[in-house]
């Protein structure tokens, strides 16, 4: 069957991972579990990275409450062979027990379905490629288009400064708090001086 406009990521990678992903496995002599769960998002950790991203990540059954073992593919990835790369880089996570990392077990495996490189970042094999192609015939385009960390807007706490009033007899000390001290403790601050604490920006 050919399926050019499957709508959501998630759907398009559970459709890679049965329709393909799993039979190339088998191939190799490789057994997929049943209890894994396919998302779009965030890894835990490197994912915002300025260098060496990460690009995928799996999580191991004993992770999730209900024993699923869990896979991300990172939003900055758009190009479909990419896409199905790292997802058979996590699935081989899956498959052979996070335990392992990136050992023997995962690098038999790893070039046993067509992967190259080095483990921790592995590549897609000419082969695996050629394999790859066709599938797209099938899953049609990925439905996300790359996200570029870099546009996030820099976020920063803006403090606010009191100084001590000396009209009322202070010291004048400034002291510079985040508006959220402020909202808690209210306006009414005194100094260590016993002077009262005006806003002044």
């Amino acid at each position: 069957m050919t399926n050019t406009k499957i709508k959501y990521r998630e759907q398009w990678l559970n459709e890679a991972l049965e329709q393909f992903i799993v039979p190339l496995f088998k191939d190799a002599g490789y057994k997929v579990p049943k209890n894994i769960r396919l998302t779009c998002g965030w890894p835990a950790k490197g994912g915002l990275a300025r260098k060496n991203k990460t690009i995928g990540q799996a999580w191991s059954f004993t992770a999730s409450a209900d024993g699923v073992a869990e896979i991300f593919i990172s939003p900055v990835l758009a190009e479909p062979l990419r896409v199905l790369g790292v997802l058979i880089h996590e699935v081989i996570h899956a498959t052979v027990g996070n335990e392992h990392g990136h050992k023997k077990p995962f690098v038999d495996c790893m070039k046993a379905v067509g992967l190259n490189g080095k483990p921790t970042a592995t590549g897609e094999t000419d082969e695996l490629i050629a394999k790859m192609k066709p599938w797209l015939k099938v899953l049609g385009k990925y439905p996300h288009a790359e996200l570029n960390p870099s546009s996030l807007p820099t976020q920063t706490t803006r403090l606010l400064k009191l100084l001590c009033d000396e009209a009322e007899g202070g010291c004048g000390m400034p002291l510079r708090v985040s508006q959220k001290w402020i909202d808690i403790h209210g306006e009414e601050w005194k100094c260590p001086c016993g002077g009262k604490l005006k806003h002044v920006d």
